[in-house]
């Protein structure tokens, strides 16, 4: 009685105070991946929309819907969420249906507590006991097998400054009781935050909610596993304690990506997984100039525009349905002093969304931007990733989904800048789910043994090929038409290419498609993920590691090299400046401990303070970088060379400066590598022999050396991680942050700089790593100042 009596004041007092609410619309007559724009379904590759229903396909621990378009505040007042659930699966187990609420992640923004966060759940165990927080009813309420039902979680404020929450099931079917748990002392600092309608097969966390809330809440296992599979509709979210946000809808239209080469403009438009027939439209100054299809398996339209005018900025639109997204095409920079690039790499999404970087990497004016692969890792937004059957010649859809809803982050965070200004995106290894891999030229991975390392060492893709390319034409669909557009193996793409844009001219480079996997053609330095565990192979002399350039070893392959070649030969009309963009620098510029066999150790390494230097690091034998094979190592040194280029590249989670040499140091182009965007792998540059011939006052891990291979380079700066005592600690002191080229337009030279994650014009830190900026002439690959 008493708990019917406290339902009927909760329901009279949310009436006149209920004055926000939220009830997301999923279309009854769409089947599809995506849910729809009010919500983000972790992970999206476990849900679909189907007859006006969300779906769990997949059972695991804490799947969930997180509502975007809504947040409870910490205002006073009353709230309700509601939603109907039907069973799909089995059931069993020790999981729940129902809410959680709060939910927060670490950064104050939406988007990681939707992907992130962790609050407290409330609903209905699989044995049929009632919960809410570590409150739980003392006997099932409710059979075990769970039938159709409509539950309920509201909340009212109390005169003792706690909140009485009350849980109700209703079921669907006629004639069902109505079943209720009331838990009358939630402390109010538990309720802010997102909410989430939740089907889980692993148990959450008890919250103990009565106290204030900690800073950190553990959150639900994620494991797969189990048949607790609920269907979820007619969610709604109501009260005087909610915001509503519906400038937060993420869908269908995401961003774009653009690039103009000469008069062709190319602009892809990344969408959700709406898997309709029906074309995109590209309205650009108010007139439709392209339509395109929306391909299948990557979910990206691709419009091309000849001679398009590019002297004045131009406005867009991208029309699907009733659904737009716009932005602004980008004048060329012809007239500026100067032309900047941005160059970032390597997120494995430690600080997502990154609010403090992309404002920084905005606030430097940037005229174009690079991302020069893994864009996205692995466990980049939880829930573990899919590679699709054993046997890769079959195509998955599930892969590819678990692949977009990672890579849909990088766009959640860059979609604005990227919407105004062109862009570089460039796939490594982990944005096909690789740790390591050498292409060899479109081969499929060897997974029989297994899925890791073995796999990778095999040579070729673990994904399908078709998987692939929904990978390249999602980053890489927007650049100039490849130079050699015919596929490579298996039909997978092809994306190298040039670009002339600005008095730029650009090469774009796949550093890894088509390079030999070093196993089967060093059988004797047994390696293993790319490290020799043959010690005679970790410590070459000149005669051993130049036996290690196996004749038939390829690194960017003929094709490849033959556009270098014909690029280096053939400068754009009217070009200033040359560059090349790929994935890795052509060194293995990395140290490690003496007594390391692989860079596994890494992660565990200690962080130095400022000034320390480790004993005994060495340069290391690393096939996964690009000082192997060293004659085609230098084949591409010497091309760039002779282009007078400045070569740009990422993959190493190391910023670097440096010159190449050939025949004698000091002879060949300058590269810099980005810093990494997030870092979970800090590799360092501490070689103990120290670099010679330093300029007065370098530090010593600068200077002349020779790498693993014994291809020769010239160290000038390096962002090594340090110590210093600033939080928090892995956006301070794991040398995180982008790279800003700046060309100059009357000189010609080119200035580098790292700067840090946290640094930029209007932040507080307005200065690069020390050691930049570094200027150079590229037409003498002389250093400047």
């Amino acid at each position: 009685m008493i708990a019917l009596r406290l339902t009927l004041t909760l329901l009279a007092a949310l009436t006149p105070l209920a004055a926000q609410s939220v009830a997301p619309v999923f279309p009854d007559k769409e089947n599809r991946p995506w849910i729809g724009p009010d919500v983000w379904a972790n992970p999206m590759e476990d849900w679909v929309l189907e007859n006006g229903r969300a779906c769990n396909t997949h059972s695991g621990g804490d799947r969930n819907l997180a509502l975007l378009t809504a947040e409870v505040t910490d205002a006073p007042g009353t709230l309700l969420l509601e939603a109907n659930f039907e069973p799909l699966g089995k059931g069993g187990g020790d999981g729940f249906i129902g809410f959680q609420l709060g939910l927060k992640g670490n950064f104050d923004d939406y988007r990681d507590s939707a992907i992130y966060g962790t609050g407290f759940a409330a609903g209905i165990a699989q044995d049929g006991r009632f919960f809410i927080g570590s409150s739980r009813s003392e006997e099932p309420l409710l059979a075990p097998h769970l039938g159709p039902m409509r539950i309920s979680l509201s909340a009212q404020p109390k005169e003792d400054g706690l909140y009485a929450l009350e849980l109700v099931a209703t079921p669907l079917a006629n004639g069902g009781e109505a079943r209720r748990f009331v838990n009358e002392g939630v402390h109010p600092s538990w309720l802010p935050g997102l909410v989430a309608f939740s089907v889980s097969s692993k148990p959450p966390v008890p919250a103990l909610i009565r106290q204030p809330r900690p800073s950190r809440v553990a959150p639900i296992a994620q494991q797969r596993g189990g048949d607790w599979r609920f269907a979820i509709s007619k969610i709604s979210l109501t009260g005087a304690k909610i915001a509503t946000h519906p400038e937060r809808s993420f869908g269908p239209i995401l961003w774009t990506q653009y690039s103009i080469n000469d008069s062709t403009l190319i602009l892809t438009a990344q969408f959700m997984p709406v898997d309709s027939p029906e074309e995109a439209r590209l309205e650009i100054r108010g007139k439709v100039v392209a339509t395109a299809a929306i391909d299948p398996k990557a979910r990206v339209a691709r419009f091309v525009v000849k001679d398009f005018d590019a002297s004045a900025p131009a406005p867009y639109r991208v029309l699907w349905r009733d659904s737009a997204y716009d932005g602004t095409l980008a004048a060329l920079p012809l007239q500026e002093e100067a032309v900047r690039i941005a160059s970032l790499s390597c997120n494995d999404a430690t600080g997502f969304p990154h609010n403090p970087l992309v404002r920084n990497v905005s606030d430097q004016n940037p005229d174009l931007v690079a991302f020069l692969g893994d864009q996205i890792y692995e466990p980049v937004g939880g829930y573990g990733h899919l590679l699709g059957p054993a046997d890769n010649t079959i195509y998955d859809d599930r892969a590819t989904l678990c692949y977009l809803r990672k890579y849909y982050m990088h766009g959640w965070s860059w979609g604005a800048l990227l919407s105004r200004i062109p862009s570089i995106t460039l796939p490594d290894d982990h944005d096909v789910l690789h740790g390591n891999y050498w292409g060899e030229g479109g081969k499929l991975a060897d997974r029989s043994a297994d899925s890791g390392a073995t796999a990778q060492d095999s040579g070729g893709y673990k994904l399908s090929a078709e998987s692939v390319n929904a990978v390249h034409l999602t980053q890489t669909g927007h650049l100039p038409t490849p130079a050699d557009a015919a596929p490579s193996l298996n039909g997978i793409s092809v994306y190298f290419t040039r670009w002339n844009y600005a008095g730029i001219d650009m090469a774009i480079l796949s550093d890894r498609q088509f390079k030999s996997a070093p196993k089967a053609l060093l059988p004797e330095a047994k390696i293993f993920n790319g490290w020799p565990q043959n010690r005679a192979f970790q410590f070459p002399n000149l005669k051993d590691a130049r036996a290690f350039d196996v004749p038939g070893a390829s690194l960017l392959g003929p094709r490849q090299e033959k556009f270098l070649t014909t690029w280096a030969d053939t400068p754009a009309p009217g070009s200033r400046w040359r560059l090349v963009f790929s994935q890795s620098p052509l060194a293995s510029a990395h140290t490690l401990p003496a007594a390391a066999y692989s860079d596994n150790v890494v992660p565990g390494l200690p962080v130095l303070k400022p000034g320390e230097y480790p004993p005994d690091d060495i340069i290391k034998v690393d096939f996964d970088g690009n000082g192997w094979p060293q004659s085609r190592r230098d084949f591409a040194v010497r091309e760039i060379t002779r282009a007078k280029a400045l070569h740009i590249a990422g993959d190493q989670h190391l910023g670097m400066t440096g010159q190449y040499g050939l025949e004698a140091h000091d002879t060949g182009a300058w590269w810099i590598a980005t810093p990494a965007t997030a870092n979970i792998w800090p590799r360092r540059w501490f070689p103990s022999s120290g670099g010679e011939n330093r300029r007065p006052g370098d530090p010593k891990y600068t200077g002349q050396f020779l790498d693993g291979f014994h291809n020769r380079i010239t160290v000038h700066a390096v962002s090594n991680p340090f110590a210093t005592g600033r939080e928090p600690a892995r956006l301070h002191d794991r040398s995180v942050g982008y790279t800003l080229l700046t060309l100059d337009r009357k000189t010609g030279h080119i200035t580098m700089a790292n700067w840090p994650y946290l640094a930029g014009p209007n932040a507080k830190d307005k200065q690069p790593y020390p050691g930049w900026p570094i200027t150079i002439d590229p037409t003498t690959h002389k250093r400047i100042h």
